[in-house]
């Protein structure tokens, strides 16, 4: 539910939703969705599966909020390419983002089982 309301104090501060936010937010961002950040509730098992986007022990994980400096370096330059709308219209299919081999290395560095 709180990923899906409208912006306001409550999410915006409230430990764990705005973790919870955030960790939703960067999960559908298409140059990472099917590689980072699969769990939508809470980011746990990404943490102990190791395929979350973030650079953190188990409780800088889940009071991240929305603090974007812990995400792994690595990923920084995929989730800023997909950010763009345009981006997303030309490589994105049904399949999922077409990533070059820059990418998809870059993404099995942060943990991605692809």
């Amino acid at each position: 539910f709180c990923c899906h309301v409208p912006e306001n104090w409550f999410v915006r501060h409230m430990p764990l939703v705005n973790t919870i936010r955030r960790h939703h937010s960067a999960h559908h961002n298409l140059g990472i969705m099917m590689h980072v950040n699969m769990n939508l509730t809470l980011p746990v098992a990404d943490w102990a599966m190791k395929t979350s986007d973030l650079k953190r022990g188990l409780l800088g994980h889940l009071f991240n909020g929305y603090d974007e400096s812990h995400v792994k370096d690595e990923l920084k330059p995929v989730i800023a390419r997909f950010r763009m709308a345009e981006t997303q219209d030309k490589r994105v299919t049904l399949n999922g983002p077409v990533l070059s081999d820059d990418e998809l290395h870059a993404l099995k560095q942060a943990g991605s089982r692809a």
